[in-house]
């Protein structure tokens, strides 16, 4: 039954290694993209970038979460037919809401684009196609989630982003190559076409995870093939049947994961239209955008990848327990997710914190300030986001659509008021911008939280699961900041002082865990390697033998 229990957990951290390795290839190959395009272009890069992410979120991106949840409920039903007949549907589902949102952005980047957003144009034009693409991409990986297997998804991610990655720095390489020789007479051009070479590379990545995916249908097939002649269920949904369901599923799901992520565009937005009543060049505005979109969320996604993998495991698992009436499942599994998420996130949040400075010229190879200072100052939204990521799943997969999305236009209505007084009045420019996103991101942890408490009873564990992780994070983190400064001191480079730093953070945080009992022998077997993790604890005389 344990192993039942923290099954998700498993799935849910392939998902995560899958999601952590993409974003470090992100990361990889932003900075020799930064180099070639400058921050203006990244900039335009990242607008542009904003602009494709909300027709994702309106079209395609919370298909997976819905379709795997129909499939799931289908599936612990032994109900093939009815599970092939969803995963059809959902594909025409995809191609019509993918390719009607392709068009409207496609168009918006032809007529729409003005003022400081006027030179991401381009970029958009190339995105457009790949949200079409995206759509049906989704429906695959909804479709393989249903089944249990996080396998296809974890692969086709990391296939998208090396793809991703290859056409990324060499489209845009080529595009600008042209005009390097005279650097700063043709800036912009630079910076508009290396944009558009960049986004090229996302397209790309789309189609080969797309191919990827397609791949791993036709092997599949055969084992459909058997699924549906052993499939005895005596009532066959209709189609029509089935495209009102999926319509009532995923648009709940698609509007409450739209709110909660529009928070970026609502920023793009709200941060170029007062900069551009403000007098501010497109070049000023979209240099510290660049900064702000390329390399802090950038490096703050890392960590929160593993909640957004943690909630896509977990909304299959929390659907079957619900559909079952075993509450008392549901609650460990709640309660489990919330420990495992806070477990990692909150040392991230203070390592980042403590280092950022360190870590920012390690990845990003600039002594530009103002990187670190994001980071130092916003490294508690990993902790706020992933919390708040793993709640909108729990209340999915209870099937309280409504609560998302009542609490997402709640926090996004604050966190725009927050933007505007902040950009207005105190002209704070991108910290205004730093500062709304995280009171977006609280107040949805806080609001979900008694949403949560209210319907299932469900009372949060805090010692183990909050105060512990915090207090041994905060002693991690301050030996992680000595530890730096002293090695710096006596071998004065980046590099070396930060990986001794980061390995004394790894053995402090890990031992302190244990021996405060923050995590249990049991517990610690319910992670990813937990067997290698309590041997290795056992060997080092943190647990008795």
């Amino acid at each position: 039954m344990k192993k039942k229990k923290s099954n998700f957990l498993v799935h849910g951290s392939i998902l995560a290694i899958a999601a952590i390795l993409s974003r470090v290839i992100g990361l990889l190959y932003r900075v020799p993209m930064k180099h070639t395009i400058t921050d203006e272009g990244m900039g335009y890069y990242g607008s542009a970038y904003t602009i494709y992410a909300l027709g994702l979120l309106i079209s395609s991106y919370s298909i997976p979460i819905g379709v795997s949840k129909m499939i799931s409920a289908k599936m612990v039903k032994k109900e093939y037919h009815n599970a092939n007949r969803i995963f059809h549907c959902s594909l025409i589902y995809g191609m019509i809401s993918g390719g009607v949102a392709a068009i409207a952005v496609y168009l918006y980047a032809c007529f729409g684009m003005k003022g400081t957003m006027e030179n991401s144009a381009l970029a958009l034009k190339v995105l457009a196609p790949a949200i079409f693409l995206m759509a049906i991409l989704g429906v695959f990986r909804g479709y393989y989630q249903g089944l249990n297997t996080m396998i296809p998804t974890s692969i086709s991610q990391i296939a998208e982003q090396i793809l991703n990655a290859i056409v990324s720095i060499l489209a845009a390489y080529l595009l600008v190559k042209p005009y390097v020789s005279d650097r700063e007479g043709n800036r912009e051009i630079i910076a508009t076409r290396g944009a558009a070479g960049g986004t090229l590379g996302t397209l790309a990545g789309v189609v080969a995870g797309l191919l990827f995916v397609l791949f791993v249908y036709v092997l599949y097939r055969p084992t459909i093939k058997k699924q549906l002649r052993r499939d005895k269920t005596q009532y066959q949904d209709s189609y029509g049947e089935i495209f009102k369901i999926l319509i009532l599923t995923i648009t709940p799901v698609i509007l409450s994961t739209a709110l909660y992520n529009l928070s970026t565009t609502v920023d793009v937005f709200l941060y170029n239209y007062v900069l551009t009543k403000k007098q501010y060049t497109a070049s000023e505005a979209n240099t510290l955008w660049g900064i702000y979109s390329n390399e802090y969320n950038t490096m703050t996604s890392v960590p929160i990848s593993i909640a957004n993998a943690i909630s896509s495991a977990m909304i299959p698992s929390i659907t079957t327990a619900i559909a079952i009436k075993d509450y008392s499942q549901a609650r460990e599994k709640i309660k489990m997710a919330t420990k495992f998420t806070m477990t990692v996130s909150l040392p991230c949040a203070v390592g980042m914190g403590v280092l950022a400075s360190p870590i920012m010229r390690l990845v990003f190879r600039d002594a530009n300030p103002i990187p670190a200072r994001l980071l130092q100052l916003g490294a508690v939204t990993i902790i706020f986001y992933s919390l708040s990521t793993v709640s909108n799943a729990i209340l999915q997969g209870m099937g309280k659509m409504n609560y998302p999305i009542k609490h997402s236009v709640i926090s996004l209505v604050i966190h725009a008021i927050v933007a505007y007084i902040l950009l207005q009045v105190f002209d704070m420019t991108i910290y205004a911008i730093l500062i709304s996103t995280i009171v977006f991101s609280l107040s949805m942890c806080v609001l979900n939280a008694m949403a949560i408490k209210k319907h299932l009873q469900y009372k949060q564990e805090w010692l183990k699961s909050f105060l512990l992780p915090f207090m041994c994070s905060v002693i991690m983190g301050a030996v992680a900041f000595f530890v730096y400064k002293l090695v710096f001191l006596l071998i004065p480079v980046n590099e070396v002082a930060f990986i001794v730093a980061f390995l004394a953070a790894v053995i402090v945080y890990f031992s302190l865990m244990i021996l405060t009992q923050a995590i249990s022998p049991t517990e610690l077997l319910s992670f990813p390697k937990g067997q290698l993790l309590v041997k290795i604890a056992k060997k080092c005389k943190l647990i008795p033998s």
